[in-house]
C-alpha cells in the first residue's frame, strides 16, 4: 500500500468527503480506488463500517466496484452492510444494482447475513429485489431460516415464514423449519408459525423418519410438545425404529411429556377392542368404519384401523400377542396387512412365531405373506423358529419349504449353526434330513460341528458325526485360529468325540496357525487316552512351533506322568534337547516338577548335562531358589562346583538370586566358597555387590575369602577404595566376629582406618574377643583414632564394666587416657540428666493417675480450680515426652548432640513450668482465702502419699519440682562441655542448651518476687 492510497483510506474512514473526492481526482489509474486497507477491505467497506453514507455515494459515483470482496471472510460490501444493519447502504447498494446472489467463503449470500442480523427491514428489501434469495442454501446446506431458527433470530425468523410458501426447505442434514424450531426448543419461533399452518406439514419426517412431536420429546420441551400436540400433530408416528414420541419420551425418563401424551392423545377405539377381547364390538367397529369410508371417500379419515397406537403398535399385531385368532380373522378380512412392521419390529407371521401361536401361524400362511423376510438382525422365519424353540412351527417351515434350506443372517449363521449352538438335537435331525449344508462357515469361520463342540452339545456332535446327510461332514475345515474339531474336541477334553473323529478318519496331522497338531493339544490337555490313539494312528511326533520337543512339553504342561510314559514308549530317548539345549531334567527343575524329575533320574544318563549357556539342572535349582529340586540332585551325585559358560557355579546364582536357603545347602555339602567366575568374583563377592547382607555374612562366617579384608590387612589403599566403590556391606561380621573396621585398627594404617569408618554405620561391634573398635584404638594408643571413633559414635559404656575403655586405658597407661577419662565424665553427666527426668516422671505420673484425675472429676464444674488441675495433666505430658526422646538419643549412642537438640526442641515447654508457678501460687493463696480448710483441695496441698514411691510428695513440690530440676541441668551439661575442648559442634549444642535453662531459671526467679509481692499485698 502507497502512501496515497494509505491517505485515501483514512479519508474514508474519517468521513471526509472533500478530501476523498480531491483524492480520487488525482488517481492516475482509475482502479486505484479499488485498493485494499491492510485488513482487506476496500474503501466502501470501510464507510459502511463508520456510517459514513455520502462518502460511500461519492465512491460508488467514482466507479468503486460494488461487489468487491474484502478479503478475510468474502463479504461484498452488499453483504456487510447485511451484516452491519445499515438499511440506507443496503437500499442504496440495490439501487445501484449490486449483486445479490454473490456467496462469501461460507457460501452465505446478504439474506443469509441479514437473517443473522435479525433485521426485518433489510429482509424485505432484499427479497423486494430477489425473492430467489430465500431459497439458496450455504455451504452446510442451510436456507436463510435455518440460519434464523438456529442463531434464534425472531424477526428475520418472523418475517422469513410469511415469504416462504410453503415452508418445506429440507437442509442438508434432512431437517426441515418444523424439525428445528423442535430440535433447538424454540417455543416463540413454534407459536409463531403455527400461524401459518396452512403452509407446513406438522408430521413431516426428516431424513431420519422423525416428526416434528419426536424432536420435541428429545430435547424434553413439555411447552412445544404441547403446541404441537395442540395443533393435532400425530402422536402415533414411528420413526425408522418404529418408535413413536410417547416411547421416546418413556425411554428418556421424561415422565411429564408421557403424562401429558397419555392425557391429550386422541383415542384409539380399536386397540383398546383388542386388549379386551371383544369380538362383538371390533366387528360393529370395523363396519362401522367400512360404512364411513364408503360415504366420505375423499375426505380423510380420522382414524384408520391399521394406524399405530401411542406405543407403536398396530392392530393386527396386538390381536397376535394377546392370541386371538378371531380377531386377526376380522381384521384379515378388512385389509391385507401381512407384511406390516409396527414396533416389535417383526411381521405379522414372525411375531406369531416369537409368541409360539402356531394357529395363528398357520392362519398368516394363508394370506401368502412375504417369505423373504428378514428381521433388523438378517434372520428368517426358521431362525426365529428356532431361536424361540418353536420346532413344530420350524416343522411346518421346512414341509412346506417355505424358506431356503440354508439362509443366512447377517452373521452368516445358518438354521443349523444355531441348533448346534442351543443343543437343540430334534432339529438338528430334521435340518440334515431336508438337505441343510453341515459345512457352511459363520462370520467366525465356525460350522455348526464346531460350535456343538465348543458347547459341549454331544448328543448334536453325534447326530452331525453318524447321521446319513444329503451333504456329508468335512471333518477337516478348521477355524479361524486354524484349528481342527479333533484340536477343539481335545481342548475341551471330550475324549468320546476325539476318538469318533480319529476312527471317522479326520486328519491328525493338520496343523493350526501356529504350527501346533493334535499331539501338543493332547499333551497340554494331559489326555494321555487321546494321545495314545494319535500315536497308534501314526501322528507325527514332532517339536511345537515354539520348538518344544514333545516330552518337554509335557513336562511343562501336566501334572502327572501319563503322557510323559506314553511318549517314552513310544520310542521317544529322554535325552533330546530343546533349541536351547535344555533336557527334560532341566525343564522338570525349571518348572518345578518332583514326579518328573525323580522319573528322569532314573533313566537319564547325564545328571550334569549343559544346555546352550552351560547351565546344568544344578545351576537352575540354585538360581530359581527351587531347595527340593537341588537337594535331590545334590544327593543323586550333580557335580556340586560345576560352571556354566560365565564360569558361575550354582553357589553363585544362589548368591546372587538371594536364595539363602539354597546358599546354606550348598555350603554344607561342601560348595567351593573360593571359586571365581568369569570376571573374577567369588560367590561372596556377588552377595556384597547385591546388598545380601545376609548370605554375604553367612559366607563369612563359613570361612569364605573377603578381598577387602585382604587388601585392609596388605594395607593395600588403592585397592580398598577400589573396593568400596563396588557397594560393599561395611557392617557384616566374620566367623571371627570382626568387622572391617576391627581390620582396619589392627591394621594400624590411619588413611585406611578414615576410609573405612566412613563407611561404617555401627562403631560399637565387639568380637568373639570381647573387644570393641574403641578397645583396639585404646591400646594402639593414638589420639587421633580414638577422638574420631567417639565423633562417631564409639560407646564407652557398653556392657562389662571391668572392660570398658577408660578402664583399659587406665591399665594399660595408654596415651588415649585422658581423653578417654573426660569423654567418660561428659557421658555420665548426661546419663545423670536422664536418670533425674526419669526418677520423676516416675513420681508425678503416680500422682496424675491416684490424685490429679479424681480431683479434676470433683472440680469439673469449677473455673477457677478445673484448669490450674488440667495444666497439671498438660506438665506430666510434657514430661513423659521429654523422657521418652531423651531416651531414645541415648540409644543411638547420642549424648551430647542429641540431648542438646531435645532441650531446645522443648525450651518452650519448659519456659512455661516458670509461668505456670507463678499463676499457681497466686490462685492457691485466692482459693485458701475463700474456702474454708476442710475441702479437697486443702486436703490435696497437704502432705500425700503417691502409690508405689518411697517419697511423699505434695502437690507444692510436684508443680515447683520441674523447676528446680531444671536448674540443675546447665549445671550438668556445663560439666560436659568443658570437657568438649577442641569439638566445636557439641560444645554449640551444650551451649546453647545452657542458655536456654539459665533463661527459665532468671524467670523463675523473677516470678517468685512477683508471688511474694502478691501474697503480702
Amino acid at each position: 500500500m502507497n502512501e496515497k492510497t494509505s491517505s485515501f483510506l483514512i479519508s474514508c474512514e474519517k468521513g471526509k468527503e472533500d478530501e476523498v473526492k480531491k483524492m480520487i481526482n488525482k488517481f492516475k489509474n482509475p482502479k486505484e480506488i479499488n485498493q485494499l486497507s491492510r485488513s482487506g477491505e476496500t474503501a466502501l467497506h470501510i464507510s459502511i463500517a463508520k456510517n459514513y453514507i455520502e462518502v460511500a455515494k461519492i465512491l460508488i459515483s467514482s466507479g468503486i466496484d460494488i461487489n468487491l470482496p474484502e478479503t478475510t471472510s468474502g463479504l461484498t460490501p452488499l453483504q456487510y452492510s447485511c451484516w452491519f444493519n445499515k438499511i440506507s447502504f443496503v437500499n442504496l447498494l440495490i439501487s445501484e444494482k449490486a449483486k445479490l446472489q454473490i456467496k462469501d467463503q461460507r457460501g452465505w449470500n446478504c439474506l443469509h447475513w441479514a437473517s443473522f442480523s435479525n433485521n426485518s427491514e433489510i429482509i424485505e428489501s432484499l427479497l423486494d429485489a430477489d425473492s430467489s434469495l430465500i431459497s439458496v442454501t450455504n455451504n452446510a446446506g442451510n436456507y436463510p431460516i435455518n440460519i434464523a431458527i438456529t442463531e434464534n433470530r425472531f424477526q428475520s425468523f418472523s418475517t422469513l415464514i410469511q415469504k416462504i410458501t410453503p415452508i418445506t426447505q429440507m437442509n442438508k442434514k434432512g431437517f426441515l423449519p418444523i424439525h428445528l424450531l423442535a430440535k433447538n426448543s424454540r417455543v416463540e419461533m413454534m407459536k409463531e408459525i403455527m400461524k401459518f399452518k396452512e403452509k407446513i406439514d406438522l408430521n413431516a419426517l426428516s431424513k431420519a423418519g422423525k416428526t416434528a412431536l419426536h424432536y420435541s420429546v428429545l430435547s424434553g420441551n413439555l411447552e412445544i410438545v404441547k403446541i404441537l400436540v395442540q395443533n393435532d400433530a400425530k402422536v402415533n408416528v414411528v420413526d425408522e425404529n418404529y418408535l413413536t414420541p410417547y416411547v421416546e419420551a418413556e425411554r428418556n425418563n421424561f415422565f411429564e411429556i408421557c403424562n401429558y401424551l397419555q392425557k391429550n392423545s386422541p383415542q384409539f377405539p380399536l386397540h383398546e377392542m383388542i386388549k379386551q377381547g371383544n369380538i362383538k364390538k371390533i366387528r360393529s367397529f370395523l363396519k362401522y368404519k367400512e360404512r364411513e369410508t364408503d360415504k366420505e371417500k375423499d375426505k380423510e379419515k380420522e382414524m384408520d384401523f391399521d394406524d399405530f397406537d401411542l406405543e407403536g403398535n398396530r392392530p393386527l399385531h396386538l390381536s397376535i400377542q394377546k392370541g386371538n385368532i378371531k380377531i386377526v380373522k376380522e381384521l384379515l378380512k378388512k385389509k391385507n396387512q401381512i407384511n406390516s412392521i409396527d414396533r416389535t419390529k417383526c411381521s405379522p407371521l414372525s411375531l406369531s412365531i416369537n409368541e409360539g401361536k402356531v394357529q395363528i401361524f398357520n392362519l398368516l400362511l394363508q394370506q401368502n405373506p412375504d417369505f423373504s423376510f428378514q428381521d433388523l438382525e438378517g434372520n428368517t422365519f426358521l431362525h426365529t423358529a428356532i431361536l424361540q424353540n418353536q420346532d413344530d412351527i420350524a416343522k411346518i417351515i421346512l414341509e412346506k419349504s417355505l424358506v431356503d434350506i440354508n439362509p443366512t443372517n447377517h452373521q452368516q449363521i445358518t438354521p443349523l449353526h444355531l441348533c448346534s449352538k442351543t443343543g437343540n438335537s430334534v432339529m438338528i435331525g430334521e435340518l440334515l434330513k431336508f438337505g441343510a449344508n453341515p459345512n457352511l462357515l459363520d462370520s467366525e469361520n465356525q460350522t455348526p460341528l464346531g460350535i456343538a463342540i465348543q458347547n459341549g452339545h454331544i448328543q448334536v456332535i453325534f447326530m452331525l458325526l453318524t447321521s446319513q446327510t444329503k451333504i456329508p461332514v468335512n471333518l477337516n475345515i478348521q477355524d479361524s485360529k486354524g484349528r481342527s474339531f479333533l484340536m477343539l474336541a481335545i481342548k475341551k477334553h471330550q475324549i468320546e468325540t476325539a476318538k469318533l473323529l480319529i476312527k471317522k478318519n479326520s486328519n491328525i496331522n493338520l496343523n493350526d496357525k501356529e504350527g501346533n497338531n493334535a499331539l501338543h493339544y493332547a499333551i497340554e490337555e494331559e489326555q494321555a487316552e487321546i494321545l495314545q490313539n494319535l500315536i497308534e494312528k501314526g501322528i507325527e511326533v514332532k517339536p511345537t512351533a515354539d520348538k518344544i520337543p514333545p516330552l518337554h512339553l509335557c513336562i511343562k504342561f501336566n501334572k502327572n506322568l501319563g503322557c510323559f510314559k506314553t511318549l517314552l514308549n513310544s520310542g521317544l530317548d529322554v535325552n533330546l534337547t530343546d533349541h536351547k539345549g535344555n533336557t527334560t531334567l532341566h525343564y522338570a527343575v525349571m518348572f518345578s516338577k518332583p514326579k518328573f524329575l525323580s522319573w528322569i533320574q532314573l533313566i537319564s544318563t547325564n545328571i550334569d548335562a549343559f544346555n546352550s549357556n552351560g547351565w546344568t539342572a544344578l545351576h537352575l535349582a540354585a538360581g530359581n531358589g527351587q531347595i527340593l529340586s537341588l537337594k535331590f540332585l545334590i544327593t543323586k551325585g550333580a557335580k556340586i562346583d560345576c560352571q556354566n559358560d560365565q564360569q558361575k557355579t550354582p553357589l553363585h546364582l544362589a548368591s546372587s538370586n538371594r536364595h539363602f536357603e539354597c546358599v546354606k545347602l550348598l555350603v554344607n555339602f561342601g560348595a567351593d566358597l573360593a571359586i571365581k567366575d568369569l570376571h573374577g568374583k567369588i560367590p561372596f563377592d556377588l552377595a556384597n555387590k547385591d546388598w545380601h547382607e545376609k548370605i554375604a555374612e553367612y559366607l563369612l562366617l563359613k570361612g569364605s575369602p573377603s578381598p577387602l579384608k585382604e587388601a585392609i590387612l596388605s594395607t593395600d589403599e588403592e585397592n580398598v577404595k577400589k573396593l568400596i566403590s563396588e557397594n560393599y556391606l561395611m557392617d557384616i561380621i566374620d566367623s571371627e566376629g570382626n568387622t572391617y573396621l576391627h581390620y582396619a585398627l589392627s591394621s594400624k594404617n590411619p588413611k585406611i582406618f578414615e576410609i573405612i569408618l566412613e563407611k561404617t554405620e555401627n562403631p560399637n561391634v565387639m568380637n568373639k574377643k570381647r573387644e570393641y573398635p574403641l578397645h583396639l584404638a585404646v591400646q594402639w594408643g593414638d589420639v587421633a583414632i580414638c577422638k574420631r571413633l567417639l565423633q562417631a559414635g564409639a560407646d564407652l559404656l557398653l556392657p562389662h564394666p571391668e572392660e570398658r575403655p577408660h578402664i583399659l586405658a587406665t591399665k594399660y597407661n595408654s596415651p588415649c587416657k585422658e581423653l578417654v577419662n573426660k569423654e567418660f565424665q561428659r557421658v555420665s553427666s548426661i546419663l545423670e540428666l536422664v536418670e533425674t527426668e526419669r526418677n520423676y516422671v516416675f513420681s508425678i505420673k503416680d500422682l496424675l493417675d491416684i490424685v490429679i484425675v479424681p480431683l479434676m472429676k470433683t472440680f469439673s464444674q469449677n473455673e477457677d480450680i478445673l484448669p490450674l488441675l488440667e495444666n497439671v495433666e498438660q506438665i506430666v505430658n510434657a514430661n513423659v515426652s521429654l523422657l521418652n526422646q531423651f531416651e531414645l538419643k541415648i540409644a543411638n549412642w547420642n549424648y551430647d548432640v542429641g540431648i542438646g537438640d531435645v532441650m531446645t526442641d522443648f525450651a518452650p515447654t519448659m519456659t512455661k513450668y516458670a509461668d505456670f508457678n507463678l499463676n499457681y501460687e497466686m490462685l492457691k493463696n485466692t482459693i485458701k482465702r475463700k474456702m474454708s480448710g476442710n475441702n479437697p483441695f486443702a486436703n490435696l496441698s497437704k502432705t500425700t502419699s503417691i502409690g508405689m514411691s518411697q517419697e511423699k510428695l505434695s502437690l507444692d513440690s510436684v508443680l515447683i519440682k520441674p523447676v528446680q530440676r531444671i536448674a540443675q541441668y546447665p549445671l550438668l551439661l556445663q560439666g560436659g562441655s568443658e570437657i568438649n575442648s577442641g569439638r566445636s559442634s557439641r560444645l554449640f549444642f551444650t551451649s546453647k542448651c545452657f542458655d536456654i535453662n539459665e533463661r527459665i531459671c532468671k524467670q523463675y526467679q523473677r516470678n517468685k518476687k512477683k508471688v511474694r509481692r502478691f501474697v503480702q499485698n
